[in-house]
């Protein structure tokens, strides 16, 4: 196992679906928003033993604000220890936005985005 620890901790281990129950309650975590994609919970929920935490998996490619400030306003009355991001950019981005939302519930996501609404154009 891999573990580093920034402002967050992010562990990285071959079969960590397997060990994590284990890892929560190490960690001291009792009540765990597992986010992911339709895609993934699919594949993998069913190694998950889920009594230790909740699910979203509702994340879509390039999650909108929107879609993110949805989520928080269904999710906000749970009071989550932890946000465990299962899946890739989309994913991680929603979850990191999702801890953001829990821990500062005033802020404005698209005053945070500076790329929201805007069209992108390559130039090479």
């Amino acid at each position: 196992m891999v573990v580093f620890t920034f402002p967050r901790k992010i562990i990285i281990q071959s079969g960590i679906l397997n060990d994590l129950t284990e890892i929560l309650e190490n960690e001291n975590i009792d009540n765990a928003l597992l986010v992911t994609d339709d895609f993934l919970y699919n594949f993998l929920g069913k190694k998950l033993k889920l009594e230790k935490f909740s699910v979203f998996k509702d994340v879509k490619t390039e999650p909108s604000v929107d879609d993110i400030e949805s989520a928080f306003q269904n999710l906000k009355e749970k009071n989550f220890d932890a946000i465990i991001a299962l899946g890739g950019g989309s994913v991680i981005d929603f979850s990191k936005s999702l801890v953001l939302k829990f821990s500062y519930p005033e802020y404005n996501l698209r005053e945070l985005n500076p790329f929201e609404n805007k069209i992108g154009r390559a130039h090479v």
